[in-house]
C-alpha cells in the first residue's frame, strides 16, 4: 500500500502522501495514518464504522451469500462471528482463503481457485433445490 502512495505521488505531484516519518506495518495502521484522514474521517475506527455494510445487511431482501475466510488479512474473519444469516442472506465460512479468495492450497479442489469451485456449489445446490 505504501508503495502505491509513493507511485502515485510520482505520477501526480500533488497527490498527499503518506505523513513523515510513516512506516505502518498493518492495514489497521496503514488506515489510521492514510486512508482515513483521506477520506475525512476522524480515524481508523471512525472510517470502519461508517463504511461498514453492517448495519445495512439485516435489510437484504434478495438470495446474497458472503464467503469469509477467517485468515482474511484485510477484513478478519472475527468481523463476522455475531453476524446471522436470514432468509435471504447466507454467509459461509472457511478456515483459509486469504483476501478476495481467489488461490487456496492444493485440496479438496481440483485447482487452487477455491472460491470459484465454492460458487459453483452453491449454484448446483440451488438448481437441485428446484
Amino acid at each position: 500500500l505504501c508503495r502505491q502512495v509513493r507511485a502515485r505521488e510520482q505520477r501526480v505531484p500533488a497527490a498527499r502522501g503518506l505523513p513523515a516519518g510513516a512506516r505502518p506495518g498493518s492495514v489497521l495502521e496503514f488506515d489510521e495514518c492514510y486512508t482515513a484522514p483521506m477520506g475525512g474521517f476522524q480515524g481508523s475506527g471512525d472510517y470502519y464504522a461508517r463504511s461498514s455494510a453492517g448495519s445495512l445487511l439485516a435489510n437484504i431482501q434478495v438470495p446474497t451469500r458472503i464467503l469469509v475466510a477467517e485468515d482474511d488479512p484485510v477484513v478478519p474473519g472475527e468481523l463476522f462471528t455475531d453476524l446471522q444469516g436470514t432468509d435471504f442472506l447466507q454467509i459461509l465460512r472457511t478456515q483459509h482463503g486469504g483476501h478476495l479468495g481467489y488461490l487456496g492450497t492444493g485440496g479438496l479442489d481440483p485447482d487452487r481457485r477455491w472460491m470459484d469451485w465454492r460458487i459453483v456449489e452453491w449454484v448446483q445446490s440451488d438448481v437441485e433445490k428446484t
